[in-house]
């Protein structure tokens, strides 16, 4: 008797992925996000990046009549054409390997308002220069006021930048009377529109202002109660050896800031006694600052 070896093939295509997926991250993950209007342009940032691959990216629900998604850069755009209540739209970032993070993101599509006239602001104190703010400084307290005001009722304010970036850099911003006030904690700049809108609909036209925040003062720095403080070597080539004498202490904290406002140093202390090693940074003048329950403390290190 003879056998035959009856044979099948299917192809088979796959790919062998590395281990994990990338990390990706949404640019904007402010949930509720600014609100669209009927026949007016609108927009808004879904996009993120992924540490390798590219990304695709998809929504649900359907996003409202005259809005689409970007498939490519997970923009939000278009022109809305009807009203809707306020909804929640989950934005997909999908990978080629098939790994997904998403955002959400809530707004309304409003009717446009009838304005008799757009609102304008006015600000405490005046801007410096066109479209530029007071300048702030790191460790000192900073106040500016937003105020509506051309048309009548009460006003409710926004502001473009996060409040988690406010946050991370010792500021923050009053919705319901648009006060941006704080304690800077870094140098940097920040640039932002603020809007301030009545009770019927009515907002002033975007304006961008930038707020700069200046390193702190190392010119003059020393005090009452810095001048209890003994610090040695200064200058020094890496550690400083800090002695606070008869400041108490207790439940004090302790930073180091470079000439660009940047904190080098941090620590939560207790002790009278502390070491503060430099060696990793450039040569240079440096700000100590130390908030106790006597004040605050300033005195300047020299690195060289």
């Amino acid at each position: 008797q003879t056998v035959v070896a009856c044979n099948a093939t299917q192809n088979y295509t796959f790919a062998i992925n590395a281990a994990g997926c990338p990390t990706i991250t949404f640019t904007n993950t402010v949930v509720i996000s600014p609100n669209a209007i009927v026949g007016t342009a609108y927009s808004l940032n879904g996009g993120a990046t992924a540490s390798s691959g590219t990304l695709a990216y998809a929504v649900s629900p359907a996003l409202p009549a005259g809005l689409t998604l970007n498939g490519t850069t997970g923009a939000i755009s278009g022109t809305p054409t009807a009203a809707t209540a306020s909804a929640t739209y989950v934005v997909t970032a999908q990978t080629s390997v098939s790994c997904t993070a998403t955002q959400s993101y809530t707004f309304t599509v409003n009717v446009a308002p009838v304005c008799p006239s757009l609102p304008t602001l006015t600000l405490a104190p005046a801007v410096a220069s066109a479209g530029t703010l007071v300048r702030a400084t790191v460790g000192a307290a900073y106040s500016q006021q937003f105020t509506g005001t051309g048309v009548t009722g009460t006003y409710t304010y926004s502001i473009t930048t996060p409040s988690s970036v406010l946050s991370a850099i010792g500021l923050s911003f009053n919705n319901a009377t648009g006060l941006l006030s704080g304690t800077p904690t870094l140098s940097t700049s920040l640039t932002f529109v603020v809007i301030a809108t009545n009770v019927g609909g009515c907002a002033n036209a975007p304006v961008p202002y930038t707020l700069v925040i200046n390193p702190p003062s190392i010119t003059s720095v020393d005090n009452s109660l810095a001048n209890l403080v003994k610090v040695s070597p200064n200058p020094s080539s890496s550690d400083f050896n800090v002695d606070f004498g008869t400041i108490n202490m207790i439940k004090s904290s302790v930073r180091v800031y470079d000439a660009q406002g940047k904190v080098v140093f941090t620590s939560e202390n207790n002790s009278n006694l502390m070491t503060i090693s430099l060696d990793k940074f450039a040569n240079g003048i440096y700000l100590l600052e130390v908030k106790t329950t006597n004040g605050r403390i300033t005195k300047r290190l020299a690195k060289q």
